[in-house]
């Protein structure tokens, strides 16, 4: 077995983006569940070819070197603000310069079927869970009082 080193690996997926090709990347974490789960879906990355828009999903680098893949929660003063979708507004990340932001994501597959920004599932994490983020820590103790109560 190979191992890599997270920052190298992606350091040369950028090079690959910087062609202008598109990259595969399977998610590792769990802030973007529900919407894409660990070690279970990928996303296609690709060049940024247009404006960025609140509810993207974008790859940027951290000032500390980090990769994160996160959604746009705003962009405001040419900086943008990033949330995970299973993360509350406490956790907002910003600002990130337009400069950090390395790639987007425009379809992925979920449960091995590909999606798109077109489709209804990423439009409703895009508009309607992003919205959510006010309620969402009184919403996941609701379902944990849920599932404990079975």
């Amino acid at each position: 077995m190979v191992i890599f080193d997270t920052e190298e690996y992606i350091d040369s997926l950028i090079s690959v983006l910087q062609e202008g090709r598109e990259v595969p990347l399977l998610v590792v974490g769990h802030s973007m569940e529900p919407f894409l789960v660990h070690e279970r879906d990928t996303v296609l990355l690709s060049p940024v070819s247009r404006m960025l828009r609140k509810g993207d999903i974008a790859l940027f680098k951290r000032n500390n070197g980090q990769y994160i893949l996160h959604r746009i929660y705003k962009i405001k003063d040419n900086v943008v603000y990033f949330v995970g979708d299973n993360q509350n507004l406490c956790d907002v990340e910003g600002p990130i310069k337009i400069e950090q932001i390395c790639a987007m994501v425009y379809s992925a597959k979920r449960h091995g079927m590909e999606i798109h920004e077109t489709d209804f599932i990423w439009r409703f994490f895009q508009r309607e869970w992003l919205w959510t983020i006010r309620w969402r820590p009184y919403m996941k103790k609701l379902l944990a009082l849920a599932y404990r109560n079975k």
